[in-house]
């Protein structure tokens, strides 16, 4: 929609002969990529949520320019979103320094940028599963149905809210197929079984919360034993 800006920022850590990330961006307002950003990071980072970390700082420069010119233009206010998918990563944005641990410790302080900007509501960080990173398409060859969706949706094919209905229907599929192979219910494809009385069912509920611009994608499972009377 027009009143939300969202950015897809990924990061493909050391991918370069040198062992240097590479950053990735798409920056959409509901269907086409308006900004999008592909180059190589200018430092060596110790792990891939660093190097996730240094990939929206990167892009930072564009993110609050792309903002501020919308809303000088249009005379509002818009929603800027950062979508990431890497929970390390957003939790070091969300509470800066307070978060890091022994294997984090080592960020420099500079590249909290983010954070700061996430306290002064300039912005908000939210989870958005590998399976809708737009980003990618920038980081890294993708294949398959992965390239064919995020090159729909870059091109204008196809909208955001179109390939999240499209995603949910194909894991829905997965986490079926997962959990009757895992419960053996299905023991053949020629020749499927029925679950029983005392068969442990798997209740798995795909819950995208306060649509995409939420809270993100969660998994809600709960589990219950039936058995026989005796």
């Amino acid at each position: 929609s027009l009143d939300t800006m969202t950015w897809f920022v990924d990061a493909s850590f050391a991918v370069h002969p040198d062992k240097k990330s590479h950053t990735g961006a798409v920056m959409t307002m509901g269907r086409g990529a308006i900004i999008s950003v592909s180059r190589k990071q200018r430092l060596n980072t110790l792990s891939a949520t660093e190097s996730e970390l240094v990939a929206p700082v990167d892009t930072s420069s564009v993110m609050v320019w792309a903002k501020r010119m919308y809303d000088y233009h249009m005379k509002g206010n818009v929603e800027l979103i950062l979508q990431q998918d890497n929970m390390a990563t957003i939790q070091l944005e969300t509470h800066g320094k307070n978060s890091s641990g022994q294997r984090t410790r080592a960020i420099d302080i500079r590249f909290f940028y983010i954070a700061d900007l996430q306290e002064k509501e300039f912005l908000k960080v939210a989870y958005c599963p590998t399976e809708l990173m737009i980003g990618d398409y920038m980081t890294k060859p993708l294949q398959g149905i992965l390239w064919h969706r995020f090159f729909r949706v870059i091109m204008g094919k196809m909208s955001v809210e179109q390939m999240i209905v499209q995603c949910r229907s194909v894991l829905k599929r997965r986490k079926r197929r997962a959990l009757l192979k895992k419960t053996k219910l299905v023991e053949s494809p020629e020749t499927p079984t029925t679950p029983t009385d005392d068969t442990e069912e798997t209740v798995v509920e795909e819950v995208f919360t306060e649509g995409f611009h939420g809270e993100g994608w969660k998994t809600v499972g709960s589990s219950r034993r039936k058995k026989k009377p005796k």
